[in-house]
């Protein structure tokens, strides 16, 4: 299992990033999935970081990844607000691609912040 909590800032995210990579390559996941897995984990830890905490809060993003058998289950959970934003041009699209790379996404939102759970097989 993979569980790490840090700052919800950017610098913070890339360190995060590439020690999801190193785990997800130590834990038999196919390459094309743990692409996927990584392009996810990257844009939810980026929107946790960029628009939990609007007002310069500072708040955390914790990530925990499992894998079971042929699976494995991501969660990224922020403690920060969630915030509807129409989509714009060169932006706004992070949650539609999760979306397209994961085989099942939940997001639940509430005042104590924004947990996405995703799921890739490979059976």
């Amino acid at each position: 299992m993979f569980h790490e909590q840090v700052a919800a800032d950017l610098g913070s995210v890339a360190g995060l990033r590439k020690r999801l990579e190193r785990w997800a390559g130590s834990h038999g996941i196919p390459d094309t999935r743990a692409d996927d897995v990584l392009i996810a984990a990257q844009e939810a830890m980026t929107n946790a970081a960029q628009h939990a905490h609007p007002d310069g809060e500072q708040g955390t993003i914790a990530v925990t990844a499992e894998v079971d058998g042929q699976a494995l289950t991501l969660t990224i959970a922020d403690d920060g607000r969630w915030r509807h934003r129409p989509a714009r041009l060169g932006g706004g699209v992070g949650l539609a691609l999760i979306r397209a790379t994961a085989d099942a996404t939940i997001v639940d939102s509430g005042p104590q912040g924004t947990t996405i759970r995703l799921r890739w097989d490979w059976s």
